[in-house]
């Protein structure tokens, strides 16, 4: 037996208002999880780190029940409450975000350099390095990588000839920021480049007179030299400026033996 045109028409009118109910309340989740995300974005602002993991964790449900799925959204929501966990040292939820993060977008420039932070923090520094290395495969000119993975060449994996090359090129262009120098002159202490680092810290010093570091790296290129007195001069200098550091007490001892 044979439908009848009515029921045809009652048929493909309930197809067309199915279709509705789901553009409808899928975008009620949207704008639902647009709205979480957007507070859970203010207590990040107030450093309210639980409550705003809360609301991400309420917009990524929303945005994973709206048709079609908002991926771009929920990649910032995953990124940002990626870094609300960050911020609570709970690493490894962070982790997990990230991830989520780079599995929706495999181009995002900043999830990548917030899991190269948390992979170096959990001591994971081989992946730290493949996640600054896709960093600068996709922007080339994000110096702050070179700076990020140059610090782990040099003081968590004491590859000091890679350290140098990336804290060269990172001191060269984050001119605004004299710590990079100094760890530059470090990577070139650690070679025995003792005249190359002697100039790199002075020029430092020269520039910003206050940085406890750029005295107590000057002070163990000069001690590296045999010059005690400018040694002891450049540490005495770095302790007032910052007493009681440790490592500065430990290289004074030294130095007045």
């Amino acid at each position: 037996m044979q439908p009848t045109l009515t029921k045809i028409r009652l048929s493909s009118f309930a197809y067309v208002i199915f279709g509705l109910n789901l553009l409808f309340f899928g975008s009620a989740y949207a704008q639902k999880g647009n709205y979480s995300y957007l507070q859970g974005n203010q207590f990040y602002e107030q450093k309210k780190f639980k409550e705003a993991i809360s609301f991400y964790s309420q917009a990524i449900d929303s945005l994973n029940a709206a048709t079609p799925k908002p991926a771009a959204l929920l990649v910032k929501v995953y990124n940002n409450r990626g870094n609300s966990y960050g911020q609570m040292g709970n690493y490894l939820f962070a982790l997990f975000d990230y991830n989520k993060a780079i599995e929706l977008d495999k181009k995002l420039v900043e999830s990548y350099l917030n899991r190269a932070n948390v992979q170096t923090l959990l001591g994971n520094f081989s992946d730290a390095v493949a996640d600054l290395n896709k960093v600068l495969l996709l922007n080339p000119k994000l110096y702050e990588a070179n700076y990020q993975r140059g610090l782990i060449f040099l003081l968590d994996l004491e590859q000091f000839e890679a350290a140098e090359k990336d804290l060269q090129l990172a001191s060269e262009k984050l001119t605004t920021q004299p710590e990079v120098s100094v760890y530059y002159a470090l990577s070139l202490y650690e070679q025995k480049k003792y005249a190359e680092a002697l100039k790199v810290a002075n020029k430092v010093i020269q520039q910003k007179n206050d940085l406890a570091d750029a005295y107590y790296v000057r002070a163990m290129i000069t001690f590296a030299q045999k010059d005690k007195k400018k040694a002891q001069t450049d540490i005495s200098k770095a302790l007032d400026l910052q007493p009681d550091t440790p490592e500065y007490v430990e290289l004074k001892e030294k130095i007045m033996k």
